[in-house]
């Protein structure tokens, strides 16, 4: 992981807020949701089983204007059915779910026409909250780095009522240091529903309060959950200094602001006619950046199960620095 004060400086590189952290994200196609990394949700966006980009197009431009002018589900969902609807993305209550995918062949095997799981209201809803929460938590981590060095503490809040899961409880009023590595991987939301955020201390708070501060060493694993269909994703486990289990949603095991912030901050430390070229043979031997960091860069999910139990795991500060 790069160190923390370089971190510091990388949000510092390019602010953006909720909405910027939205249209940031490259559009790309994917299947089943659980086969798809933290990581790679962190840098692009997707729809599960949406496999046609004016159609992703349209639902990240409508979360993005959402987020900007501070719009309803309603007035999200009034705007964005029209589009899919035209599309042929949109099953309005009473209409089936799976559609004949327009244009194209039948099997030749078996006669049957491929068809497209098209999106309901409810599925509308969850997109929505998810991509809402995960925006929002994204500008709110930078704004809290932005503010280490008078308030390093990060403590995280859940609603506590009576739709807050028991395990999302365990961490409620929890403490760790803005470095600790928990940040890396367990960062609000971490699941469908979720409904907390984290906010800054300082040391004075800390003393005032009779709070304590914990890490997180020792108490984070990295588990595979296999779903009924087969398939496998994968979840950060954290174990309370009480004995409590918290585990995130599958492809929640990541912060998504601290992924991007990685990025720019591999990009910040390339020579720049590196950057330009990629390879450009008019770069001296010495201002190339390391295999290390080429590797990473052009990775679209980074991952080292062996070596570290948490991602996202890029080469360190020093081996992205040119040879």
């Amino acid at each position: 992981m790069a160190d923390a004060r370089d971190l510091v400086h990388a949000f510092t590189l390019e602010p953006t807020e909720a909405a910027d952290f939205l249209r940031s994200k490259q559009l790309f196609v994917s299947g089943n949701a659980r086969t798809v990394e933290a990581t790679a949700h962190a840098r692009g966006f997707t729809v599960a089983n949406v496999t046609k980009l004016d159609a992703l197009e349209a639902i990240q431009s409508e979360l993005v204007r959402a987020q900007r002018e501070g719009l309803s589900y309603e007035q999200f969902k009034d705007q964005l059915i029209p589009r899919l609807t035209k599309k042929g993305w949109f099953a309005a209550d009473g209409q089936p779910v799976r559609a004949p995918e327009p244009g194209a062949a039948a099997d030749p095997e078996t006669g049957e026409l491929p068809t497209r799981k098209r999106l309901t209201a409810r599925r509308l809803d969850t997109i929505f909250r998810v991509n809402m929460q995960s925006s929002m938590m994204a500008a709110r981590y930078r704004e809290l780095m932005d503010d280490v060095d008078s308030r390093p503490f990060f403590q995280r809040v859940a609603v506590m009522d009576s739709k807050t899961r028991p395990s999302h409880r365990a961490l409620h009023g929890r403490i760790w240091r803005y470095d600790d590595p928990i940040h890396q991987s367990i960062w609000a939301p971490s699941g469908y529903g979720c409904r907390c955020r984290m906010r800054a201390l300082s040391r004075a708070d800390i003393e005032e309060r009779g709070l304590s501060v914990e890490s997180s060493k020792g108490r984070m694993e990295r588990v595979e959950i296999t779903h009924p269909d087969g398939s496998t994703s994968t979840a950060m486990r954290y174990k309370t200094p009480d004995g409590q289990i918290f585990r995130t949603d599958p492809g929640f095991d990541s912060n998504p602001a601290l992924v991007q912030a990685v990025d720019r901050l591999a990009v910040a430390k390339a020579p720049s006619c590196w950057v330009r070229s990629r390879a450009k043979p008019s770069c001296a031997r010495s201002s190339r950046p390391s295999s290390a960091w080429r590797t990473w860069r052009t990775s679209p999910a980074p991952r080292d199960r062996r070596a570290s139990r948490w991602e996202p795991r890029p080469p360190s500060v020093r081996s992205m620095k040119p040879r």
